[in-house]
Order: C-alpha cells, then sequence, then structure tokens
C-alpha cells in the first residue's frame, strides 16, 4: 500500500466513524424525546395541571416510538412518532377539545441537547 492509499483508507475509515457517531448522537436524541414525551401522564397525577393528557388506557403513550430512520453519507434522520390515529387530535386539538401536546415541547426540550451531542460527534 503506498502512503496515498494509506491516507484514502484512513479517511474512508474516519467517516465510517463520523458516520456512527452522528447517527447514535440522532437516536439517543430520538430516545429522549420519546420518553419526555411519555412521561407525567398517569391517571390522577394532574397532568392536565402540568397541561399534559390525562392517560386513560396508555394506548397512546405506548404507541409513541422512536426510530432511526436514515443514515447515510447525505443525511441522518429520526423521528419520533405517535401511532395512535387520535394521537394528533391529543397534540394539536378539536374543534371540541384544547391542545395537550406531547410531542412539540419533547422535541424542544431537547433541541440543545441534540445539537451538543452532534457537535460532540462531529468533534467541534
Amino acid at each position: 500500500i503506498s502512503g496515498t492509499q494509506k491516507v484514502i483508507n484512513n479517511l474512508f475509515m474516519a467517516k465510517d466513524v463520523l458516520l456512527e457517531r452522528i447517527g447514535g448522537a440522532v437516536r439517543e436524541t430520538a430516545v429522549d424525546v420519546a420518553n419526555h414525551a411519555q412521561a407525567n401522564h398517569t391517571r390522577g397525577s394532574n397532568p392536565h395541571g402540568q397541561k399534559r393528557f390525562e392517560s386513560q388506557t396508555a394506548d397512546l403513550i405506548l404507541s409513541i416510538t422512536p426510530e432511526l430512520t436514515t443514515i447515510n453519507y447525505a443525511m441522518a434522520e429520526g423521528i419520533v412518532y405517535a401511532g395512535e390515529e387520535y394521537a394528533a387530535h391529543v397534540e394539536m386539538g378539536t374543534s371540541k377539545n384544547r391542545p395537550y401536546p406531547f410531542l412539540w415541547p419533547a422535541l424542544v426540550a431537547y433541541t440543545n441537547k441534540f445539537e451538543e451531542r452532534m457537535e460532540a460527534a462531529i468533534g467541534i
């Protein structure tokens, strides 16, 4: 292997390590956002006083799922979704029911942490 080829090989290996770190930052943040969205909805614990919905069956809470959907050299994408059909009605409200956002506040709560993780992943 020539010196030039060795440098090229090292760059490719470093790129893979960087991609792994970025994927880890996205994955960790998606899990944190999901955990935050699932928290403090227990029936009888005054979740409405915290502007959170009160869980009747736990189905909505259990449907909140984090997922690393894309990781490649062009993009790293993670999503957190609620699988219940009525989740959007809880998050945004309806003409008859006020909103009890759970995903948006969770995302906002972890925006700075995500930025810190990305900076650490790429070495800033």
